[in-house]
């Protein structure tokens, strides 16, 4: 298992069991945490969270690994999906505002 603690703020159930259980599939729990850091620098690639995270270089190869698995498909289905759950609300919440 990787480096980051699953007990911040904000994180998903299945990240953090309340049981206290270990996680059974370790690959999937790096590629659910790639995949979150990869949307925080979607989101706010200047964060200082982001970039304290970062400096870990296993929280680093963990996102930059979880973006190349986004990349690989030929489709991109799962990259639109991700931006689509980021700017959807943004644009949403723009077009209310005007």
């Amino acid at each position: 298992m990787r480096s980051f603690s699953p007990g911040s703020r904000g994180t998903p159930e299945k990240l953090n069991p309340t049981d206290g259980s270990n996680v059974q599939d370790s690959q999937a729990l790096e590629r659910e945490i790639g995949l979150l850091l990869f949307r925080v620098k979607t989101g706010q690639p200047k964060s200082e969270g982001l970039a304290k995270l970062l400096e870990n270089p296993e929280n680093l190869q963990m996102m930059n690994h979880s973006e190349l698995e986004l990349h690989k498909d030929q489709k991109k289905t799962e990259l639109y999906r991700e931006k689509k759950s980021y700017f959807l609300p943004l644009m949403k919440r723009a077009t209310r505002l005007t």
